[in-house]
């Protein structure tokens, strides 16, 4: 969803070419999303932050770097089986 936004608001300001900012363990996921939805001329920026776990159900996928991976693994899994990337 914040990728559909985002270039709903990029076409109606008519903004130059957009820069997808994501954390280092989501930018295959994000780029091939965005590509699948019609993002075609544009940046990307992975980043790195060691970050805290978050709270409640979150606290499991965000517990440390190597679950944040098999999270993102799993994810991109699932998003190929049901057609998303």
């Amino acid at each position: 969803q914040n990728l559909l936004f985002s270039m709903e608001i990029i076409k109606a300001r008519e903004l130059g070419t957009p820069t997808l900012v994501t954390l280092d363990l989501y930018t295959r996921r994000a780029v091939a999303t965005a590509r699948k939805m019609g993002w075609r001329d544009f940046h990307w920026l992975s980043v790195f932050s060691k970050g805290e776990p978050a709270y409640g159900y979150k606290w499991i996928q965000t517990y440390s770097r190597t679950t944040l991976f098999c999270y993102e693994v799993g994810a991109m899994l699932f998003s190929k089986l049901v057609g998303w990337v």
